[in-house]
Formats: structure tokens, sequence, C-alpha cells
């Protein structure tokens, strides 16, 4: 089986019940996301409005750079909130696919460990589930990965921007910070790693 059938594999999985109402698992949460994205359509792309709490109405815990994108895709193209906010999950998830490929590749230096954890990623059915739910775990990760793998270029080749490095970090850890702290503490470690390593070829 190549490794394209499993990428189709995923990606049929995902689409099942795209249109949908997001009553399933979490749907507290989901509508949560789905009403700041409402009324971002309907007032103002630059509020956060969640009418869940007394007023102001709203919950500043997070940058709201998903429900941005969703809203401004939603009145560009006159969508739903429903299937957009899906689609902009899924394109994120795949996304995240291709940094952990490039990633695992680095680390191991193995086209076959690569693939082979990028298959593992992408039939998992809690990143499947959460992947294709009104939630902003698939865009928390795509920027944690992306941080985290350019980061690593950096660490090892000393080839990219430091000044965009510290751009994107604080993107994702402003987008969520939890999904961001293994990432940092990840990219410490690895640049332990490899100063240890540098040091062993210079003694």
């Amino acid at each position: 089986m190549s490794y394209c059938n499993f990428l189709v594999a995923s990606l049929l999985i995902l689409l099942t019940g795209f249109f949908n109402p997001i009553e399933d698992h979490h749907s507290f949460r989901q509508t949560q996301v789905a009403i700041t994205i409402y009324w971002m359509i309907t007032e103002d792309l630059f509020s956060y409005l969640v009418p869940v709490t007394l007023p102001p109405w709203n919950v500043p815990r997070e940058l709201p750079l998903y429900q941005f994108i969703v809203a401004v895709l939603c009145k560009l193209f006159n969508l739903q909130i429903e299937p957009c906010a899906r689609f902009v999950s899924i394109t994120f998830f795949y996304l995240s696919s291709f940094y952990l490929y490039k990633a695992t590749k680095l680390i191991f230096c193995s086209l076959l460990t690569a693939r082979f954890t990028v298959i593992v990623f992408l039939l998992s059915p809690i990143y499947l589930f959460w992947s294709r739910a009104c939630m902003i775990e698939s865009l928390a990760l795509f920027l944690g990965l992306c941080f985290m793998y350019n980061a690593m270029i950096l660490v090892k080749k000393s080839k990219y921007n430091i000044t965009a490095l510290t751009i994107l970090g604080i993107l994702a850890a402003l987008v969520k910070v939890t999904t961001f702290y293994p990432i940092i503490l990840f990219v410490f470690l690895y640049c332990l790693f490899n100063k240890a390593e540098l040091l062993k070829k210079n003694i």
C-alpha cells in the first residue's frame, strides 16, 4: 500500500459527515468557537465576542487567529461556518503532517522513519477526530511544528531568520500555549543535544 493511499484514506475519514452540525464530542467548546466566528462575520472581523458569560461578552483566552481565518473565508466566499471551519482545520492538519515529516527526517536522517511517522499521524483516531472539529487544535499544532522544524534548521545548519522564528514562536504560543509547551521543551532539549555533539567533535 503506497503512501498516497494512506493520505486518501485519512481524507475520506475526515470528510465523513463534513456537513453535519457541530453537535458531536465537545460540542460546547466547538459551538463556543463557532459563536466567536459568527460575531466576527456579522459584527466586526477584529471583535472577540463570546456571549456565554456576562458583558462585555469576551473571553480572551487565546489569540483568535483560527476564528479570524474562518470568518474571512466565510465572508469572502459566502460559506457556512461549520463546513468552512472543518475545511480550515483539515487544511492545517495536512500542513502539520508536512512539517512533521520534515522534522522527523531531519532528526533520524531516514526517509522510511519519516514516512512511517506521518502515516501513524494521518491514521491516528485522536488526530483525525480533532482535525475536523470546529476548534483551534490543528492550527496550534501546525504553528508549533513549523516553529519546531525551523528552530531545528537554525540549530543544525544556522540557516533561518531569527526574527521570523521569534515571531512564529510568539504566534504559536498566543494561539494555544499548552500546545506550545512540549514543543519549546523539545527544541530546548534538541539544542542541548546538538551542543553536546559539537563539543564531542571538538575534543
